[in-house]
């Protein structure tokens, strides 16, 4: 892999958590990526009439959670439009801004089950290959994600790339519900969940 590649991480990190960290991390360092860029959505096309925290608290939280992480960057372009952005239409503005650069296309497996009714997903994962880390079992050994596998090659035209190690099931969701709780969940930077509390975020439950 060219140490030109950047890996692109796009979602709503309401909040960012430690699992979305080690994804990052692991695709840059067994892709040997320049950086990942973590890519906040100002609302996902998926979530249109899901109430999401602030763009500016998501945004700050990141910025959080990232602090001195090496080769961990924050990309605003979809924040910046103030509107519902499609992930092909992000990576095709990056591909024409940074030309020459080698984009991926980093997914959890819940987010790589959805892809395939994602807008125009042959031709976003012809510019920026899936990078996929299991949440629950190594789907990449066991085979049980052969036919999801398969029907990205055949129809999408793209392989998936497979993060290796173990996988890490956490969930955005269960951590709002802890947070509404007055709890500091496993699973998240120490200074993002100060500034959760000092800023009033979360007390009532979010639903997916």
């Amino acid at each position: 892999m060219s140490r030109q590649g950047i890996g692109l991480f796009g979602g709503s990190f309401d909040p960012v958590h430690d699992a979305h960290l080690e994804l990052a991390r692991r695709a840059k360092s067994q892709l040997s990526l320049r950086e990942v860029w973590f890519v906040p959505a100002w609302q996902p096309p998926h979530k249109s009439n899901y109430p999401l925290s602030p763009a500016a608290d998501r945004l700050a939280m990141l910025e959080l959670a990232i602090r001195g992480h090496r080769g961990l960057a924050i990309c605003t372009i979809e924040i910046d439009q103030q509107e519902v952005v499609y992930s092909v239409q992000t990576v095709d503005a990056l591909t024409h801004t940074h030309p020459g650069t080698r984009f991926y296309l980093l997914l959890g497996e819940d987010s790589l089950r959805e892809l395939p009714r994602w807008r125009e997903p042959r031709r976003l994962l012809q510019m920026a290959p899936p990078v996929v880390m299991p949440r629950s079992v190594d789907l990449r050994r066991s085979g049980a994600f052969g036919e999801a596998g398969r029907h990205m090659t055949a129809v999408m035209g793209s392989s998936i790339i497979w993060l290796t190690g173990s996988p890490l099931n956490l969930s955005s969701t269960d951590l709002r519900a802890s947070l509404a709780r007055g709890e500091r969940p496993a699973g998240m930077n120490s200074e993002v969940i100060d500034y959760i509390e000092e800023h009033g975020l979360y007390r009532e439950h979010i639903l997916p």
